[in-house]
C-alpha cells in the first residue's frame, strides 16, 4: 500500500497495483512500493521475486525520464550472495540506485535470514 499526502492526489496517478508491487507517479518522480516473498518460507520465492524484479525493470526504462524511489519488504539480505539477493544488486547497479540502508550503517539491521 502507498499513501499519498492529501495535498497530492490531484498530481498522483497510479501506474500499476499488483498483488506485490505498485507503482505510483506524482509529478516525475515514480513510486516503487515493493513486497517480495518472506526468506525462507516460500516455495517458489525465486520465480516470483524474478518476476516482480523482471516487471519493475520495464518501468524504470518506460519511465527512464523520471526520478525513482523504491522501497518496500524487499525479504532479502542484500549483503549475501543467494540468487535474490543477486537479482536486487543487478537492479541496484543497472539502474544506478543507491541502497539508502547503506547511508545509515550504524541503523543497519537484517530483518532477513537465508535458507540453511
Amino acid at each position: 500500500m502507498c499513501l499519498v499526502a492529501n495535498r497530492l492526489p490531484k498530481f498522483a496517478t497510479t501506474i500499476d497495483c499488483e498483488e506485490r508491487f505498485s507503482v505510483i507517479k506524482i509529478f516525475n518522480c515514480l513510486f516503487l512500493n515493493v513486497y517480495l516473498p518472506l526468506c525462507v518460507v516460500t516455495s517458489n520465492r525465486l520465480q516470483v521475486c524474478i518476476a516482480v524484479l523482471d516487471e519493475l525493470c520495464s518501468y524504470f526504462d518506460n519511465y527512464h525520464e523520471c526520478d525513482f524511489v523504491m522501497a518496500g519488504d524487499f525479504n532479502v539480505n542484500l549483503d549475501v550472495s543467494d540468487a535474490v539477493a543477486l537479482r536486487v544488486q543487478r537492479l541496484i547497479s543497472e539502474y544506478s540506485l543507491v541502497r539508502c540502508d547503506s547511508l545509515f550503517p550504524a541503523e543497519r539491521k537484517n530483518t532477513c535470514e537465508s535458507a540453511p
